[in-house]
C-alpha cells in the first residue's frame, strides 16, 4: 500500500512538473476548443490522484493504528 502511494506521488509530481513546464507553449498553439476540453480533463485527473492519495493514506494509517492497538 505504501509502495503504491510512493509510486503515485512520484508520478503525480512528474506529471505536475511536465504540465507546468509545457503550459506556456501549449497556450500559444492551442485552440479555444482544445483548451476548453483539456482543462477539465487535467483537473479531473489531478483531483482523482489527490483524492486517491489522501484516502489511501488515511486507510493505511487506520490499518497501522488498528494493528498496533489490537492485542495478539
Amino acid at each position: 500500500m505504501f509502495a503504491y502511494l510512493t509510486a503515485l506521488s512520484f508520478l503525480f509530481s512528474l506529471a505536475a512538473i511536465t504540465v507546468l513546464s509545457l503550459a506556456p507553449s501549449m497556450t500559444a498553439i492551442a485552440t479555444v476548443t482544445m483548451t476548453f476540453a483539456l482543462k477539465p480533463a487535467v483537473l479531473a485527473l489531478f483531483l482523482l490522484a489527490a483524492f486517491q492519495m489522501t484516502s489511501i493514506t488515511f486507510w493505511g494509517l487506520f490499518y497501522l493504528g488498528e494493528r498496533m492497538l489490537t492485542p495478539d
